[in-house]
């Protein structure tokens, strides 16, 4: 297999099973924003770059805090480090990750007069 492409239904995976290959129930994330991803619990991704790949994410990591630096969209405050686990301390290479929400501007609604 090349290290550049991964077959078709891999490039995305499910974050309830597919990051570990356990249902999250299983290290105590219950719904999105709560709890956090376990720093014991072994990443897809961690495995694929032992192996050689660039791995990454992008879009919303419901599986931990991003910051301590302050409150990060839902929960978090600066210096809290309860559910700190981003991505990057996931095994992933490059991020462009949210925690739960990104702000979009909606071109139509501004409006030249």
């Amino acid at each position: 297999m090349d290290q550049t492409c991964l077959p078709g239904g891999l490039e995305v995976v499910n974050p309830k099973t597919g990051l570990t290959g356990r249902h999250s129930y299983r290290y105590g994330i219950f719904s999105a924003n709560i709890g956090h991803m376990p720093k014991e619990e072994l990443t897809l991704a961690e495995v694929l770059k032992d192996h050689g790949y660039t791995t990454g994410h992008f879009g919303k990591w419901h599986l931990g805090t991003l910051t301590t630096a302050g409150k990060d969209s839902n929960r978090g405050k600066t210096g809290d480090s309860t559910h700190y686990s981003p991505p990057w301390e996931n095994g992933f290479n490059v991020c462009f990750s949210t925690e739960a929400k990104v702000p979009t501007w909606d071109p139509m609604d501004f409006c030249l007069s």
